[in-house]
């Protein structure tokens, strides 16, 4: 696993850890919330999971890409 280089590049852009974070897939969730909690990030899911339905947003992105 590559946590220790996302938590490293998420400390360069947060140093104090004060920025907020969502997470977004339920699986991205589940994984990296304990983690990131634990090293004193601030996660905002508070064990609720975002789901992301890739179908959905292919359909939406190939509708706003049509032609009008």
């Amino acid at each position: 696993m590559d946590y220790p280089l996302l938590r490293d590049d998420l400390l360069t852009l947060t140093p104090d850890r004060s920025i907020p974070l969502i997470l977004i897939k339920a699986i991205v969730c589940r994984i990296l919330e304990p983690l990131l909690s634990k090293d004193g990030f601030r996660v905002l899911n508070d064990g609720r999971a975002i789901y992301f339905r890739t179908m959905v947003s292919r359909q939406i992105l190939e509708i706003s890409l049509v032609p009008s």
